[in-house]
């Protein structure tokens, strides 16, 4: 512990020596605001820097990447910074928010894991190279129904066509019928 304290110590003391314009050994606060002002606490971690850079890069918020680091974390079970086909999919349900209990259709899953890779066979994808990708995409690709939406209708008032023709009998039990009333077959067909 005292081995990391060490470093951190003798930085403090070179920073309140540049503040320490008098040499008291004590600072004003005018000394104070001109050294907080030139040093912005800019250090981060290269995980942090990582995730502002691309941040700045594709101009989009810090917590936006956050957002996407998180999932891209919990889905590296192996924790190698890097995901592979079934990762990235859990991936993509996540950050499309796939409703429980529906999915991405595999081959879309794959098709867009190609495309991650510019068609190219890969086993695993880095962060790094997923964000770009994703905050490229995310517009086309969320919300997940929408995605369909555009492909085909869905909702009550679009039902697909049956897969195969109705029979007469099948027919007459869609008949709108009047309330109290029953018709027989016979009655249905003669009118």
């Amino acid at each position: 512990l005292q081995r990391r304290l060490d470093p951190l110590q003798g930085r403090c003391k070179e920073h309140w020596a540049r503040c320490d314009n008098s040499r008291t050994g004590a600072i004003d606060f005018v000394s104070f605001l001109k050294w907080f002002a030139s040093n912005p606490f800019t250090e981060y971690d290269a995980e942090t820097q990582c995730i502002i850079n691309l941040a700045h890069r594709f101009s989009v918020s810090v917590q936006t990447v956050q957002e996407v680091k998180l999932e891209f974390d919990a889905a590296d079970t192996n924790k190698d910074g890097s995901i592979d086909f079934e990762e990235f999919s859990v991936v993509l349900a996540k950050i499309m928010r796939i409703p429980l209990g529906a999915e991405l259709p595999r081959c879309r899953a794959r098709s867009l894991w190609m495309e991650l890779h510019h068609g190219q066979i890969r086993s695993d994808a880095a962060f790094e190279n997923f964000v770009p990708w994703w905050l490229n995409r995310k517009d086309a690709l969320t919300p997940y129904q929408d995605l369909y939406h555009r492909v085909r209708q869905i909702g009550s008032r679009h039902l697909d066509p049956p897969a195969y023709p109705k029979t007469e009998e099948e027919d007459f039990d869609d008949a709108p019928r009047s309330p109290g009333r029953k018709f027989s077959r016979l009655e249905s067909r003669t009118s």
